[in-house]
């Protein structure tokens, strides 16, 4: 049994948040319940299921929105491994990524409507199948749109580390989905991960639901051991100024242990209208990105190799770009202490006027 929160929003003063879990699951007044997917091949197996739930003011779930799931019950399972989302337009848009030994059956459910079945549409390579799944939900009239994307699996390169979904985000006409992969994108076959895996940024219209462009990072990270190859993970993303920044770090996880190694960092900058993207060497291990309260702010969590302290940062953009991002960190943004004197870094534990805001560091 589990249910872990992948993600949580705020939308106007509504909790989103999506659930992933296995097993059966309640919402807090006991009213209502959802079972995930299962599978008879070893008595019964339950399966990664996806749920999209409203939450109430003491973040417990409130009702059961949105359902995303693989067969129940059949021969063969599947699992739904990650999912993200973003509300706008008045829809709920949800990407998952789903991987397991079938790819028939699949089912989403809006509320308590009808079930809407479909197959993922992909071959099953040795037992095993890979593919996207863009969900569209209107939170009006609760119709919904399913719209499933045919990976090919490789057991050479997709079975080495499980790759997920990291972020989807509304802009403009298009929808931004931030992941990493291995072997080929099942948002676009003709695209494959250089090395151990990539970072990925694929645009798709929101009318047609058609890939627009992916875009990776493509670089070769190389190989730790004749054994292992170094991966590519997705840390964190923030979108600002219309342009999405992201920040990755290479590592591997340890056959002998539960330890993960981790090798290099990188930054990179998507343009969104030219369908760009660039990539800079990260200072720092970058954990977690937030958009700020003023435009052209976002807020970075990163430490340095080999260090336990978590540093926090404010950053700003600029339509220079990357060369900004990097210099701004130190010398854009103006410290000032209580008393008006500048200030080139701010002081630990006390209180200071970070353009024209006081943040405690």
């Amino acid at each position: 049994m589990q249910c872990n929160p992948e993600q949580i929003m705020n939308v106007d003063g509504t909790l989103y948040a999506a659930l992933n879990f296995t097993g059966i699951i309640t919402n807090a007044d006991k009213s209502e319940s959802v079972t995930a997917g299962s599978y008879t091949g070893y008595g019964c197996v339950s399966t990664q299921t996806l749920a999209i739930v409203t939450l109430n003011a003491d973040l417990g779930v409130d009702k059961f929105l949105y359902v995303l799931s693989g067969p129940k019950r059949a021969d063969f399972g599947a699992n739904l491994q990650s999912s993200k989302f973003t509300v706008a337009d008045g829809k709920l848009y949800v990407v998952s990524q789903a991987i397991g030994y079938d790819y028939q059956n699949f089912y989403g459910q809006v509320e308590k409507q009808d079930a809407k079945t479909f197959n993922l549409g992909t071959e099953v390579n040795f037992g095993t199948a890979k593919g996207y799944v863009l969900s569209v939900v209107n939170l009006s009239d609760k119709s919904l749109d399913i719209v499933p994307f045919a990976g090919q699996y490789d057991w050479n390169v997709d079975c080495s580390e499980q790759r997920n979904i990291k972020a989807v985000y509304s802009v403009g006409d298009q929808l931004a989905v931030v992941g990493d992969f291995t072997g080929k994108n099942s948002f676009d076959l003709t695209k494959s991960a250089v090395g151990g895996s990539d970072v990925f940024v694929a645009l798709l219209g929101k009318s047609d639901f058609k890939v627009k462009a992916l875009l990776q990072d493509g670089v070769d990270e190389g190989e730790r051991t004749s054994d292992d190859l170094w991966v590519n993970d997705c840390t964190a993303s923030v979108l600002a100024d219309g342009k999405l920044y992201l920040a990755s770090n290479t590592g591997v996880n340890s056959v002998y242990s539960a330890s993960r190694y981790i090798n290099d960092k990188s930054l990179y900058v998507v343009d969104l209208e030219k369908a760009k993207i660039e990539s800079v060497k990260a200072g720092e291990f970058v954990t977690s990105l937030a958009a700020g309260s003023q435009t052209g702010e976002f807020y970075v969590a990163s430490f340095e190799g080999g260090k336990t302290n978590l540093n926090f940062g404010l950053y700003t953009t600029s339509t220079t770009g990357i060369s900004s991002v990097k210099a701004d960190k130190a010398g854009e943004v103006k410290i000032y202490n209580l008393q008006g004197q500048r200030l080139s870094a701010p002081q630990k534990g006390q209180i200071c006027i970070v353009n024209g805001k006081k943040v405690k560091f």
